[in-house]
Parts: C-alpha cells; structure tokens; sequence
C-alpha cells in the first residue's frame, strides 16, 4: 500500500516533469521561430539582390536591344501571320486551363474578367484605358521613384499571343495575377524588355499584376512586378 507521502512524492514528481515537458516545448517553439525568422531576413535579402540585378540588367538592355519605328496605322488584325498564332486567352486555374472569350468571361472570377480586359486593351493600343487600371498609390509611387519602364505608356497595337492568365496569390484585401504572353514583332513601346523578333518563339518574362478595390468599388492595379523574382517594380 502506497503511503500517504509516496503519494505526495508522486505527484510532485510528476508535476515537475510536466513543467520541464512545458519548459521544452517552449524553447523548441521559441529555436525554431528565432530559425523561421532568419530564414526570412535572408531570403528577403536574396530577392532584393536578385532584383538590383534585374533592374542593372534591365537598364543594359534598354542600351542594347533595337526595336523598329512603331507603327501606330498598322491594324494587326490583317497580318495573316499573326492571325494564324495561338491568340487564345487561356486560364490556368491550377487543374486544368480553359480559354476565356467575350460569351463565356462572365463564367470566370472578377479578377480574371479584369485581366482579360486588360489583355484587351494591350492588343488593341488603348493605351489611355491602360494606363488607367493603375491606382492613385501605383503613380505616387513610380513618380517617387521615376522608374524609366513604369511611366505612362504610349503603344500602338501590340501582337500578344500564347496568352495565360492565373491567380497566384490572394489576400483580405488583394490578389495578385500572373500575366504571360509572347509579342510578335515586339516594337519597344509596351515592353522594352523583351526584343524584337520575326519568330514565334520569343522570350517570356510574365508580370504580376497586384488588383485592390478602391474608394470607388473598381478594381485597380496598386503594383506590378516581375514574376520570376517575386520583387516589386513599383
């Protein structure tokens, strides 16, 4: 029979084993959040080094590509080469990737419906309308920085194919939107990142477009980034 003070000892005993179990528990929590949040500093600091290389390369590139005069008459629509592309505005929602049109946006989330506009508008130079999409804070903040590709642009009709279109991000109060597509005969004025070029197979470098809803209930886009490197432009 186990007496009144082993008894004691007992619980006592295990008392502190608990404690020490709590104890551990916490300092393994406490190690591997010190670890996460290092981790974080560090590839935070990779991404921002990675997009100061983008941004020298970019200025390089904008001393070294050539792009014909634009023509600002051509109607695109009766090259027949072009018209033989993939003109497609495909979407990927992460299973399977459909094509969007005019008869069946409306099937698709607002977002995508947004983008799908906005592909619109590339291809057929309305460039006052682009220019638009874009909110107060995206202006504000590339007129602070004066980044040389983010200022208004002026651009003839733009031969945009193998497009895609998928959301690869969302938050409370945003979702971001990866946009890839190709320019045949790519003449500098939209992107004068990616060359000029004859062919079908032309480089990719795909946007991300970050869309809020303002003051007004319209969908804008506050930032813009390249999507490979994750960094902002703006």
């Amino acid at each position: 029979m186990i007496s009144h003070e082993e008894k004691i000892a007992r619980a006592q005993k295990k008392k502190k084993i608990f404690i020490a179990a709590v104890l551990i528990a916490v300092g393994v929590f406490i190690v591997v959040l010190a670890v996460m949040l290092v981790l974080s500093a560090v590839l935070n600091m990779i991404q921002d080094r990675r997009q100061a290389e983008l941004e020298q390369a970019a200025q390089a590139a904008q001393g070294t590509l050539i792009f014909p005069d634009p023509d600002w008459y051509a109607n695109i629509f009766e090259d027949e080469y072009y018209m033989s592309l993939d003109r497609g505005v495909w979407y990927d929602d992460g299973a399977v990737r459909t094509v969007i049109t005019e008869q069946n946006r409306e099937l698709y989330p607002v977002e995508v419906q947004f983008m799908f506009d906005v592909v619109q508008m590339i291809i057929n130079g309305e460039y006052d309308d682009y220019n638009d999409i874009f909110s107060d804070e995206y202006w504000e903040g590339i007129q602070a920085r004066d980044r040389y590709w983010d200022l208004r642009l002026d651009f003839p009709m733009q031969r945009l194919h193998n497009i895609e279109i998928a959301i690869i991000g969302r938050t409370e109060t945003s979702v971001d939107m990866r946009l890839t597509y190709m320019i045949l005969r790519n003449d500098g004025t939209f992107r004068n990142d990616l060359p000029f070029s004859h062919e079908t197979i032309t480089p990719m470098r795909p946007m991300v477009y970050r869309l809020i809803m303002d003051a007004d209930g319209e969908i804008r886009v506050s930032h813009k980034f390249v999507y490979r490197f994750a960094a902002w432009d703006n």
